[in-house]
């Protein structure tokens, strides 16, 4: 199936470019005419082509001045030019300049739809490509998002897991140690009791453990009330559990 565009055609001669104009037209394309660069330029400031096809010598500005601005203002409109005054050095300029062809006076009509065709062929194909690679950036993008909200929710796990198992830990602590400690301090201050008033040693070493005992059941209530714990740097800085600043 054959690509149809929207072309302009420039040319100062007005049998020129109503021939060209209906020979496109019966073709299916949107074909609008100009008869110099001046006018072509402004109609390409305020519409959207996808060809241009203008004659290489014209009063005003010339078919390569056309090119060059039509390049500044639609990059990707592709341009045919077209003369009865060839020269290898136009078309090797035209070439460089960026045109799509360059087609000599008087050519085959056969040959100026196969160029036409094959131009509006590669616009179009250079724009299903910018589209490809639009898409392909913006899933990239996308993909982009998810794999740092992927980091953030296996950082969320990480973390929970982690306050899990201090979770557990503290209450296997509370439940393992606050038996066993409950029963020493009962039994320190039973034996402080009986010894009051008669040993003064030990009744005061049975007041430090009585303290010690107390201040490891402390620890421990503290441990179990923990449920946001920060850590602070030990020995050869190696983390541990703050107690004092975990809340």
């Amino acid at each position: 199936m054959s690509e149809k565009g929207n072309i302009l055609v420039i040319d100062d001669e007005e049998s020129v470019r109503a021939s060209l104009a209906k020979i496109l037209q019966n073709e299916g394309h949107n074909v609008r005419i100009c008869s110099n660069g001046q006018e072509a330029l402004a109609l390409i400031s305020t519409h959207l082509f996808d060809l241009v096809i203008t004659d290489l010598k014209m009063q005003g500005l010339d078919g390569i001045e056309v090119l060059e601005e039509v390049k500044k203002i639609q990059p990707g409109t592709l341009v045919i030019i077209i003369t009865g005054y060839a020269s290898l050095e136009s078309a090797i300029a035209s070439l460089r300049k960026g045109a799509f062809d360059y087609l000599v006076k008087p050519f085959q009509v056969d040959v100026l739809l196969l160029v036409v065709q094959r131009s509006i062929g590669m616009k179009r194909l250079t724009e299903k490509n910018i589209k490809l690679l639009e898409d392909l950036k913006r899933k990239n993008e996308q993909l982009a998002k998810a794999n740092k909200e992927l980091k953030q929710t296996q950082k969320k796990i990480l973390e929970a897991e982690r306050l899990a198992a201090i979770s557990e830990t503290i209450a296997a602590i509370h439940h393992e140690i606050n038996n066993p400690l409950t029963a020493m301090l009962m039994k320190i201050q039973l034996l402080n009791d009986r010894y009051l008033h008669s040993e003064q040693s030990l009744v005061k070493d049975l007041k430090l453990l009585e303290n010690l005992t107390l201040k490891v059941t402390s620890i421990i209530e503290k441990l179990n009330k923990i449920t946001k714990p920060c850590s602070t740097d030990y020995v050869e800085e190696v983390p541990m559990l703050d107690i004092d600043h975990s809340n």
